[in-house]
């Protein structure tokens, strides 16, 4: 069921990011209208379908780092409808769906069953852990797409080429706001979750594998979402560097998920 599930859930995210991409295009409030429904439609049944294989499990559908992959999925689609609706804002779609999309793909790509003993999964600290790590993963997803947004404004602004787009999307200074507070709110999500996490091996293994790829790329990610924001701190980084570092990080975060999903090299199953 959870890959026939997965498939059901990229190919609707594929239809999404496409819709999504139209708008760019096409300046209509139907097409509007559509892609929130759509998006409505697709987090529903994703949500449904992480259900509907937890019930058939008897556990919560967050026993594998692909299901972690697609929980995250779930989340980006839902602070995407959040900000549709609270800020009524559609240019931001552009850009997180197909993002949504490919993050979906690599969930169902890796899918696996679930090897996780059932007495971790009960454990508290496991839903700590697992929970603030997918929603620090949700506030990088958004400060790499805000820092790709910013770049793609300030690169037209720089060549005078001032298109339909330029105009949808928000000024250069609430974009670098948004993504100064979307890093502080990861990093502190994400900084619980390697505390809990921490805990948790040393509960299971009587020890903390750090020569483990998962545990030590994660420590990795740490040490340089923490650097970026002393660097703003400190040394007032800003905009396209800022940018830039948001970028990195999320592609050392693809790298995390890609080592656990397609490789064997690590004993880190939660």
């Amino acid at each position: 069921m959870l890959i026939y599930g997965n498939i059901i859930i990229t190919i609707l995210y594929l239809i999404l990011a496409a819709s999504y991409i139209v708008r760019l295009h096409i300046n209509s409030k139907a097409l509007d209208t559509s892609n929130r429904t759509l998006l409505i439609i697709t987090i529903v049944t994703h949500l449904v379908i992480m259900i509907l294989i937890g019930a058939t499990r008897g556990v919560i559908a967050l026993t594998t780092v692909s299901e972690a992959l697609s929980a995250l999925t779930l989340s980006i689609a839902l602070t995407l409808l959040v900000l549709e609706l609270r800020v009524m804002e559609n240019s931001p779609g552009a850009f997180i769906s197909p993002l949504i999309f490919f993050l979906q793909l690599i969930a169902t790509a890796g899918s696996r069953n679930p090897i996780i003993d059932r007495n971790i999964i009960q454990m508290p600290l496991f839903s700590i852990h697992t929970i603030t790590t997918i929603f620090g993963y949700t506030f990088f997803v958004y400060s790499f797409v805000l820092g790709i947004m910013h770049l793609y404004l300030l690169g037209r602004f720089k060549r005078k080429k001032f298109d339909n787009l330029f105009f949808e999307l928000p000024p250069l200074m609430v974009l670098e706001k948004l993504n100064i507070i979307a890093l502080i709110a990861g990093f502190i999500l994400l900084s619980v979750g390697l505390v809990t996490g921490i805990s948790l091996a040393y509960i299971v293994w009587k020890t903390v594998p750090f020569s483990d790829p998962k545990i030590y790329l994660s420590l990795i990610l740490w040490v340089i979402y923490l650097l970026s924001l002393l660097t703003i701190v400190i040394f007032k980084l800003k905009g396209r560097m800022m940018s830039y570092c948001s970028i990195i990080g999320f592609i050392l975060i693809l790298v995390i998920f890609m080592v656990e999903s397609f490789t064997n090299t690590t004993i880190h199953k939660f």
